[in-house]
């Protein structure tokens, strides 16, 4: 019966697992506490086989606990054996499968764990640690960093973060967190709370992030006199250093992307015949693809015509309708993008590969026409010219002139009407703003052109209103630019600034 029941267990693929939970790291010389997880086993634990590791010390030690959860529909039960861990000296070791005998004989095995032996945090102190990073913390503008925060804590539990990103950053995705454990140099115990964002900066300068964290901690002895204490811990600062793009050896054609760069085309097909189209296809991998700007493409001998650009996943694709004109071996030169190499400090180029479209000759068809040809008739009379002839005019109906009240009449009309243009015209400048304000205008949706537009713009006595809509402007510009986020309309923004002359 008892193998129907092992037999049945197997083929439902009811298969337990065993973890082995080690903090990180062993102090050395210091018995330190760890917990065995049997989960799902098939039947009941009866005793652990610990393996022989050089240095490591295992045993049984604590409590034992179950706890049973279902999660949509299926039910999970975890047993928590307590062990205690003691490493002789310092150092990395690899501990074997531990195995968990079961009361049917039936034996299940832990994987390899990896254990470290090392001093403690020494900087862990009193109840609570926080500390900031960028990481990197030298950027150029567009480059991605993440910003780190670091929150150790003794006991007790926060209910918002002490820090935020810089002002008029960019984020290049959400916020994550992340929950682990260390220990002090005594081998306390300690909760380690890790928040990172990713972000950039668009403009050059030095950003500083630090703050001052809560947190609230339970004080008393027993749960009747227990109370809620909050204390603060000042955030050790960061400093995020955002340089200017290097002048020397910017290639001409930099539009501002910052790599990594990828560039790829393709043909849907490398024979035609000719008058035959193939689809020629480009496609850069890029984390600010609106900044990618469709090549210049043309080759004697072949009709390009552009179709509409794609743009997904960080990936934007150019694609051209070819359609070769004459029999022959067409290349289609290499596309080259160039960018900026955070690592290496240098104007790269992402190049395609150079593409070969073979056109062999089209079928020709020849026009025939059927029946006999016969030669053009000659008139037999010939044809008389008339001359053509006009009314004599009525004598004494009107005058050979216009009066000289008309003419008058006439000069003054004209000029009403030519100062009236100028007025409009004028009027018009006017409204549209000239200089600046018109340079925003003429930019439209185009992010470098309204970024130059804007930068004009910086020197100009603007209002308070005019200021504040200029920044809101850079703003969702830079989103743009280096976040990837869609321009909103711009028109009530730019009808307030273009008057700025």
């Amino acid at each position: 019966m008892k193998t129907l029941i092992l037999l049945f267990l197997a083929v439902c693929g009811w298969a337990g697992e065993v973890h082995l939970d080690l903090p990180d790291p062993v102090i050395p010389g210091a018995t330190m506490a760890a917990t065995l997880r049997i989960v799902d086993p098939p039947a009941n634990p009866t005793s652990v086989e610990f393996p022989t590791v050089a240095g490591v010390t295992l045993a049984l030690a604590g409590q034992t606990s179950q706890n049973t959860t279902i999660s949509n529909g299926q039910r999970t039960t975890t047993i928590s054996v307590g062990l205690s861990v003691l490493a002789s000296q310092r150092g990395a070791f690899t501990v074997p499968p531990i195995t968990v005998v079961l009361n049917d004989g039936s034996r299940m095995q832990s994987g390899e764990t990896r254990l470290r032996a090392a001093d403690g945090d020494a900087r862990l102190t009193g109840e609570a640690l926080a500390e900031v990073v960028f990481e990197p913390d030298r950027i150029v503008p567009g480059q991605p960093t993440s910003l780190v925060y670091r929150l150790y804590l003794r006991r007790g539990e926060v209910s918002k973060l002490g820090i935020a990103p810089p002002e008029g950053c960019i984020t290049l995705g959400e916020r994550t967190m992340a929950e682990s454990s260390t220990v002090d140099a005594q081998g306390r115990a300690w909760t380690l709370v890790t928040t990172t964002w990713p972000l950039t900066l668009a403009t050059p300068g030095t950003y500083t992030v630090r703050g001052q964290q809560e947190y609230q901690v339970v004080v008393g002895d027993n749960f009747f006199n227990q109370r809620a204490k909050r204390a603060q811990v000042a955030v050790a600062p960061a400093t995020l250093t955002v340089s200017e793009l290097p002048t020397t050896g910017r290639p001409e054609g930099f539009t501002g992307l910052i790599g990594p760069l990828s560039a790829r085309a393709s043909l849907d097909r490398e024979r035609v015949s000719a008058g035959e189209g193939a689809l020629l296809s480009l496609s850069v991998t890029s984390r600010q693809t609106d900044l990618v700007k469709r090549p210049d493409f043309a080759i004697p001998g072949v009709q390009a015509y552009p179709k509409t650009d794609q743009s997904e996943n960080g990936t934007r694709t150019f694609t051209w309708d070819l359609v070769p004109s004459a029999p022959g071996r067409i290349t289609i030169p290499a596309f080259a993008f160039p960018f900026f190499d955070p690592g290496s400090q240098t104007y790269r180029a992402a190049q395609s590969d150079s593409l070969v479209l073979t056109v062999i000759p089209g079928r020709q068809r020849d026009l025939g026409i059927v029946g006999q040809t016969a030669s053009p008739a000659q008139p037999t009379t010939p044809l008389a010219v008339v001359s053509p002839s006009l009314p004599e005019p009525l004598r004494g109906s009107a005058g050979t002139r216009p009066a000289d009240t008309l003419a008058w009449l006439g000069l003054i009309g004209g000029l009403g009407l030519g100062g009236a243009w100028t007025l409009v015209g004028h009027l018009r400048r006017n409204r549209r703003g000239t200089h600046r304000g018109h340079s925003l205008r003429k930019a439209g949706r185009d992010p470098l052109a309204l970024e130059q537009a804007l930068r004009a713009l910086a020197g100009a006595e603007l209002s308070a209103e005019q200021r504040q809509t200029q920044q809101a402007l850079q703003q969702a510009v830079e989103r743009h630019r280096f976040g990837g986020e869609a321009l909103p309309d711009l028109e009530a923004q730019i009808r307030v600034l273009e008057h700025v002359p």
